[in-house]
């Protein structure tokens, strides 16, 4: 049986069936339904879900705007679900958000949306064990939303969105012989050595890894294409890597025994995650407190301590130049010291 979703349409299976189904809440019913996807295959079924997600958007009907006293905050979830998340690379965090917001807020209207409501549902997050920087993330979705009613005439004007404060940047990271020993473990797992090799030589985030397609991957000039054709680039930036020698290796083994599109494949299709058998991975190992995430800040860590300048590192991680020096800097101090050696024969 599916669970009851307000946000995004999603993909299901029933007992006994072979065919995956489309799920999605009907506003004018207020209960889930269904259509068949017409495939037993994961991929195409993915594919049926984004053509009925936009299908779903192509046939929603338009109305004046509506003040924020009038205008309720789960419509607004609902038409940027249909309007804007497919687009998104997020777009299934977006609507894992857009659910616990429409289930938190149920029926209010925008105009309740005021700071002590927004403490309130950080409070009932937390509660739950949910972290700051996941509401934050939330409350940024429910921003998002709102902005964009605002632009396409749905709602007149809505309250200011105080998202909590930031946490402290995750910075852990493994050494050269943690990582040996991590590589150790996965090779056993053709695609999970794939991807910790590319994670460790590139620095890019798990999803844009698990979306690279061989496409993407340029053995002439030795190139990876991180932002595929097509793609919008985000503020989560995804930049143009070279390939070192021993991932060039590990790739073109891998393109040899492809099967699939995408370079992180597993019998023959795309790997959606790879968050548990990582977390095995991590367990033979003896690693503790290790995530994916983790090889991102390995790989800038190691290169700022190896001397390489912070602007090449942010290009490398496809970050902001401020957030590198934030979160790397203090591996390289020697970086400032002749900015602080000037003052000294200034003050001398």
């Amino acid at each position: 049986m599916a669970r009851k979703q307000h946000g995004l349409p999603w993909l299901g299976r029933e007992r006994g069936r072979p065919n995956w189904y489309i799920y999605y809440y009907d506003a004018g019913s207020q209960r889930v339904r269904r259509v068949s996807a017409d495939t037993d295959d994961r991929q195409r079924a993915e594919e049926a879900l984004g053509d009925f997600i936009k299908q779903r958007a192509r046939n929603a009907p338009a109305g004046p705007a509506e003040p924020p006293e009038r205008y309720a905050i789960m419509t607004a979830l609902r038409y940027y679900a249909d309007k804007r998340a497919p687009d998104l690379a997020s777009v299934a965090q977006v609507g894992f958000a857009i659910d616990k917001l429409t289930e938190h807020f149920k029926a209010a209207k925008v105009s309740t949306l005021t700071p002590e409501a927004l403490k309130a549902y950080e409070r009932a997050r937390m509660g739950k064990g949910i972290k700051r920087g996941t509401v934050r993330r939330e409350l940024a979705v429910l921003s998002a939303a709102l902005n964009h009613a605002q632009k396409n005439g749905k709602v007149t004007t809505f309250p200011r969105i105080v998202l909590p404060a930031p946490g402290a940047p995750k910075t852990l990271h493994l050494d050269e012989h943690e990582v040996r020993r991590l590589l150790a473990t996965t090779r056993a797992v053709p695609h999970l050595y794939v991807w910790t090799m590319l994670a460790l030589n590139t620095g890019a985030r798990k999803g844009a890894l698990l979306e690279l397609t061989w496409t993407q991957v340029q053995f002439d000039s030795g190139m990876i294409y991180l932002n595929p054709e097509g793609r919008e680039q985000t503020t989560k930036g995804r930049a143009i890597v070279p390939m070192s020698a021993t991932l060039r290796e590990c790739l073109s083994q891998a393109f040899e025994r492809r099967s699939s599109p995408f370079v992180i494949e597993y019998r023959g299709g795309r790997v959606s995650d790879i968050k548990k058998a990582f977390a095995r991975a991590c367990k033979d190992a003896g690693l503790v407190g290790v995530t994916p995430h983790t090889l991102r800040h390995t790989a800038g860590t190691l290169m700022a301590r190896a001397g390489i300048d912070l602007h090449v590192i942010a290009k490398v991680l496809g970050h902001s130049y401020s957030k590198t020096t934030q979160l790397y800097a203090h591996h390289r101090p020697e970086w400032l010291r002749g900015a602080v050696e000037i003052m000294g024969k200034v003050t001398g």
